[in-house]
């Protein structure tokens, strides 16, 4: 693949992303005191200078001179992002956070050792990752998933 190509790939994805966010602010209540900063100002900025930035990028590719780029272990990455998504799907689904974020890391450490050999050792680090995000996000921060 060209790196412009893929430069122009990405370009495109995060204008676009800006152009939703904006969209989104737009509808966010506006502030009750004349003057004041409504609740989405600072989201319609950062999609302005998003767009503003990619636009920039897209001239500055434009002069740039081509060459190939080869992405190792594409399969690999395939695989892990396929493997993420259904993490999303299955929490989305699930409804359970902590018990789809286990059965994630179980599934990705056997997928790159390649091995059922240490499984309780597998399950031991998934259960104290997600023991700790518990303790960060529901203890400390009060944050519920």
């Amino acid at each position: 693949m060209s790196a412009n190509r893929a430069t122009y790939v990405t370009l495109v994805i995060f204008a676009a992303l800006a152009v939703f966010f904006f969209i989104n602010a737009r509808a966010f209540p506006e502030a009750d005191t004349e003057g004041a900063i409504g609740s989405g100002y600072f989201r319609q900025l950062l999609s302005i200078l998003l767009i503003i930035f990619c636009a920039i990028s897209f001239f500055q590719t434009l002069k740039k001179e081509d060459k190939k780029i080869t992405i190792p272990h594409f399969k690999r990455i395939a695989i892990t992002l396929g493997i993420t998504f259904l993490y999303l799907l299955s929490w989305n689904f699930l409804g359970n956070f902590y018990l789809s974020t286990l059965v994630y890391i179980v599934v990705l450490i056997i997928y790159y050792k390649k091995s059922l050999r240490h499984l309780w050792l597998y399950l031991l680090i998934a259960a104290a990752f997600a023991l700790f995000i518990y303790a960060l996000f529901e203890r400390l921060l009060f944050i519920r998933f």
